[in-house]
């Protein structure tokens, strides 16, 4: 199943600056953007465009009948309740806008200031809530502090561990090339490995550390069987162009053929060792190695 991720991104901040979303866009199939807060700006308007024309942002709305879902969640998030708790906060024979609770951050009273960030990462995890609700897909909530990642389940913690092992591209990498590395199919296949591996390993019973020594041991692994093969890969091809350097010295029929041949050998030997390439150890998470590779 698609792993979709759910972003905040607020009036003004330039996605062509934002590592965060970049970071998610090499992680995630979309990325849910709410859309009142999308363009604003018309550089961020043409990119907004171009990512999702790209398939890699949707916008999402919330329909005025379906706020009576969203708000609770919001009311959750920023209440910091509970599931037992805030169910008998809601169930309180008193309006919303009277009730009373020590907490410093409960909406409709003076409240202690809270960052930017903190203030992003519950809206995302209300609209993550409110998205999980209304589709059968996975949301994940790309969070400005991964702290509150804590409490979500085995796969959310696996996405996460992932998700930390994604390089997050300098502020200046274009995204086109975040789109043209999505777009490479041999990239793809590596991606939805990636994927089957997390779900694999989020039905297992493996603890953190246990993964965390897994996914090593598969790194290290595939990169020095992917370096082996690169070797082999040139090595291949240079004796094949020094075959071909030899025929071109000379002018007969037989040299000719012996150049077309060559030329042909290099075709199928590139085929052979993508083959290769598909049974390297390691290859369920190849996916990270390349993107290192790619944006590091």
């Amino acid at each position: 199943m698609a792993k979709n991720a759910v972003y905040y991104t607020f009036p003004k901040h330039l996605l062509s600056s934002d590592i965060l979303i970049k970071q998610a866009a090499l992680m995630f199939d979309r990325i849910y953007i709410y859309e009142s807060e999308t363009g604003v700006t018309d550089e961020n308007k043409i990119l907004f465009e171009y990512l999702e024309n790209n398939d890699v942002i949707t916008p999402f709305t919330i329909k005025k009948t379906e706020f009576s879902i969203l708000g609770p969640l919001l009311m959750k998030e920023f209440t910091g309740l509970d599931d037992e708790a805030f169910d008998k906060f809601m169930n309180l024979k008193i309006p919303i806008s009277s009730r009373k609770i020590k907490h410093e951050n409960i909406i409709g009273h003076k409240t202690t200031p809270v960052d930017l960030d903190t203030f992003a990462d519950r809206i995302t995890r209300a609209n993550t809530a409110y998205l999980r609700k209304q589709a059968v897909q996975e949301f994940y909530p790309v969070l400005r502090d991964k702290k509150t990642y804590q409490n979500e389940g085995k796969k959310e913690q696996v996405v996460e561990f992932v998700l930390e092992k994604m390089p997050q591209p300098v502020i200046d990498t274009p995204w086109e090339a975040i789109v043209d590395f999505r777009k490479d199919e041999s990239i793809r296949l590596k991606y939805l490995a990636l994927i089957n591996w997390i779900n694999e390993i989020a039905s297992s019973r493996l603890s953190a550390n246990e993964i965390s020594e897994k996914y090593e041991y598969l790194y290290l692994d595939y990169k020095k069987s992917f370096d082996l093969h690169k070797l082999k890969s040139k090595l291949g091809v240079v004796e094949v162009l020094a075959g071909v350097g030899v025929g071109l010295l000379t002018s007969d029929l037989l040299s000719a053929v012996n150049l077309v041949s060559n030329f042909v050998r290099i075709g199928l030997s590139k085929v052979n060792l993508h083959k290769e390439e598909g049974h390297l150890p390691g290859k369920e998470i190849a996916y990270l190695y390349h993107v290192n590779k790619a944006f590091m």
